[in-house]
């Protein structure tokens, strides 16, 4: 079976009124969006296929957000399609992907399931959960194609430092020219409070991939929209060929919304940073 069965995806088919485990932020309403030129414009929505990239208005949000060109930005089905994507266009058979452990199961089963090589990081409580650099790179071949990195990380909130990654980068540049950093940046706005959202790392280096959604920090992952960043014309290329040939397009009724979210994200995350510090004091109470 390529894709084994896991308890943890079944429990997406499960309907709780509590979810102490939920990854999301708190889940959004529409009404909380609803304007009226939301409402007039939706009235009058054409329901026809979208583009490969993705909706134009949506990716120049988005190319706004993370200060970086709109070209270079496509639209996925969640951050997840992103990844699949990624490995999709740049590996081959028995290429090597890695990637650190723990992390989200169906990324590591995908990696798996399309054939290519897993290759774990295993990353430990001893060390609060903290990418040890020099243990990366021995397990990185001349066969690894591209490493998956997330940050700030769903399991434990640690986060790479901006010094790090460039490191990173550069030594993969010099060594391993022919191997892609990807970093799943999915929570990066997902923040306490009045804590600051940290910087991005797309656009930082030519090899470095980032990929995100609007599914956890906006409260949003039935819209599923995310999307991939690379200033690799050719690879962005490669990547909405292969959409095209797996989904066609994204709905042109979630990217519509979606940019309407995005033109509602200041307020929305005001009231989910709230929502999300209240909890963290009431978690701080039952320590």
């Amino acid at each position: 079976m390529k894709f084994p069965l896991k308890d943890i995806v079944d429990l997406l088919d499960e309907r709780l009124e509590l979810n102490l485990a939920e990854s999301t932020n708190k889940d959004l309403i529409l009404e909380e969006i609803w304007d009226e030129p939301f409402s007039q414009g939706l009235k009058k929505l054409k329901l026809e296929y979208g583009t490969s990239k993705g909706n134009e208005e949506l990716r120049k949000l988005i190319s706004k957000k993370l200060n970086v060109e709109k070209k270079n930005i496509v639209i996925t089905n969640g951050a997840a399609f992103a990844n699949y994507l990624a490995m999709l266009c740049l590996c081959d058979i028995r290429d090597e992907i890695v990637m650190v452990q723990p992390n989200f199961p169906p990324t590591m089963d995908l990696i798996e399931g399309l054939g290519f090589k897993k290759k774990l990081l295993k990353l430990s409580f001893g060390e609060k959960y903290q990418l040890n650099e020099q243990e990366l790179f021995k397990i990185i071949t001349e066969k690894t194609k591209l490493i998956l990195l997330v940050s700030p990380f769903n399991r434990t909130g640690t986060t790479l430092s901006l010094e790090q990654v460039e490191r990173i980068s550069i030594r993969l540049n010099n060594e391993y020219p022919n191997c892609r950093l990807l970093i799943d940046e999915t929570y990066r706005e997902a923040t306490y409070g009045n804590n600051k959202v940290i910087p991005t790392f797309a656009g930082l280096k030519d090899n470095i991939i980032t990929v995100s959604s609007l599914s956890k920090s906006h409260g949003t992952p039935g819209l599923r929209i995310g999307w991939l960043y690379s200033s690799d014309a050719d690879f962005i290329e490669q990547v909405s060929t292969a959409k095209i040939n797996v989904v066609i397009s994204n709905s042109v009724l979630d990217e519509y919304v979606a940019i309407q979210v995005l033109k509602k994200e200041s307020e929305l995350f005001k009231a989910r940073r709230i929502h999300a510090a209240k909890g963290l004091e009431l978690t701080k109470k039952m320590d």
